[in-house]
């Protein structure tokens, strides 16, 4: 309260009245920054670890799978091309067969 009562009076701060109410606010904040960042950084780091060894056990298990033969009969697709996809694509869909249809502007009403 001296501090304060000083400031309103007009006083000047000393030197160690000034670290007390400046410097020790500052500092406290930084290492309680520092400190609460680490822990985020520690627990985000934990569920990253855990991830890798949820990931490695289902890699562990589908290769056995594999191995005993549960998984030969699964089909895998081969990769296909852009050109194939346009070949298929095309056999689908004529495009030398169409007819022109007029597209409705805004605030017009739609020729049925």
């Amino acid at each position: 309260m001296s501090t304060v009562r000083g400031i309103q009076k007009g006083r000047r701060l000393s030197g160690s009245n000034r670290f007390f109410l400046f410097g020790l606010p500052i500092i406290a904040g930084s290492v309680i920054g520092y400190v609460g960042i680490a822990q985020i950084v520690a627990g985000r780091t934990e569920v990253v670890h855990e991830r890798d060894e949820r990931d490695w056990e289902l890699l562990k298990v589908t290769q056995a799978l594999s191995k005993e033969g549960i998984l030969k009969n699964f089909k895998q697709r081969k990769p296909t091309t852009l050109e194939e996809e346009l070949k298929a694509i095309q056999q689908q869909v004529d495009i030398n067969n169409f007819e022109y249809k007029k597209v409705p502007r805004p605030g017009e009403k739609a020729d049925k």
